[in-house]
């Protein structure tokens, strides 16, 4: 699980939304795959991708090899 301070303030929105949007889309897991619900996803894997590719720049110039696997956002 990433924590939120670990990221600089454009990306703290943008955590605060994905989980949001996480809630979300949990909430209607049950109902057919609408149109809102793939909106949902589109914006929530966007979010996951701008995090963790943040997250592994943030970790290539700290001279790590791997970023950390440690934070999981699944």
């Amino acid at each position: 699980m990433i924590h939120r301070e670990e990221l600089p303030e454009s990306f703290q929105f943008c955590w605060l939304y994905f989980s949001i949007l996480r809630e979300r889309i949990t909430a209607c897991h049950s109902s057919p795959l609408s149109r809102m619900k793939r909106q949902l996803w589109g914006r929530a894997a966007k979010c996951h991708l701008q995090t963790s590719f943040h997250l592994t720049l943030r970790a290539t110039r700290e001279g790590e090899k791997e970023p950390r696997r440690s934070h999981d956002v699944s």
